[in-house]
């Protein structure tokens, strides 16, 4: 069993007054209160180291309490920052999918308005272009009735449609040379044949570049005829000036354009243009300038009058 120290202090206290009184039988007053000063000194000496280790102790379990607590509190702190934050992030993430799906909403009414406009302005166009192209190639096919009548078109002054002829309304004699040349080889090529390369008047150059279109499309696209580029203007082989205002040249000012400036006179020559794009955007204008070495192109021949 273990002594307190007080406890300790008076079993010792006791002893000494017993060993004095076995000593000499007694015990004096001077000598218990020499025991009891000794004892009060011993006694304020663990009073005070009691006090010592007390407060020490205290100031360890005030720093462990005031650490645990600042622990504590930063833990809470930090927590509910943490929880704040991100209440904050999910109510700015909420609002910004609800702007992305009004945008993604206000894209979708967007795509469907423009593709009703589109799809409005394509069946106009489409109905514009048939329109027109109808009301040109009936008013031709009207023309070449009117001029024709009944009268047979397979023999008439030699021109039969049996050796590969075409007899235009006004009356004139054409041949393709289903062959690719450069423009002057294809002036070469017809006159080998006994023709001349076309110079159509200009009621038949309509006429020629629908039945072109329908009959010798295989062909190609870009017929050469005798029309080239004399200085600064267009003319035909006998010397008649086609001006850049002509009403059956195609219009535009791409490199098929009559007014784009040349450096030499030989450089660009006539075409008749088949291409159904040209003829459904402009139809009866079939007169376009190329390049006259181009060797890729048909002769357009005619017999002489």
């Amino acid at each position: 069993m273990w002594l307190t120290p007080l406890q300790y202090l008076v079993f010792v206290f006791m002893i000494q007054i017993q060993n004095s009184v076995q000593r000499d039988g007694k015990t004096s007053n001077t000598e218990i209160k020499d025991l009891i000063l000794n004892m009060e000194q011993q006694l304020g000496e663990m009073i005070i180291n009691l006090e010592n280790r007390i407060d020490a102790k205290l100031s360890d379990l005030q720093r462990k309490i005031s650490n645990h607590v600042e622990d504590e509190v930063s833990r809470i702190l930090d927590n509910k920052l943490k929880s704040h934050i991100r209440n904050v992030l999910d109510l700015q993430l909420e609002l910004v999918e609800k702007s992305l799906r009004n945008v993604s909403d206000d894209l979708v009414l967007i795509k469907d308005t423009v593709a009703s406009h589109c799809q409005d302005l394509k069946e106009d166009v489409s109905q514009n272009i048939t329109a027109r192209f109808t009301v040109d190639a009936q008013s031709i096919t009207d023309n070449i009735t009117t001029s024709l009548g009944n009268t047979q078109l397979t023999h008439l002054n030699g021109c039969s449609e049996i050796d590969g002829f075409l007899l235009s309304p006004s009356g004139h004699c054409f041949k393709v040379i289903k062959e690719y040349h450069d423009w002057p080889s294809s002036k070469n090529r017809c006159e080998s044949e006994g023709l001349v390369l076309a110079q159509p008047e200009d009621t038949d150059a309509p006429w020629l570049q629908i039945i072109l279109n329908e009959t010798y499309y295989d062909s190609g696209p870009l017929y050469y005829v005798n029309g080239h580029l004399v200085g600064s203007v267009y003319q035909w082989g006998n010397g008649e000036v086609v001006p850049d205002d002509h009403p059956l040249w195609y219009p535009g000012d791409d490199e098929g354009a009559p007014r784009q400036p040349h450096r030499f006179p030989w450089i660009k020559c006539m075409l008749l243009s088949t291409w159904s794009q040209y003829m459904r955007h402009h139809p009866g204008r079939p007169y376009r300038a190329g390049d006259c070495t181009v060797d890729v192109r048909v002769p357009l021949c005619q017999v002489k009058n």
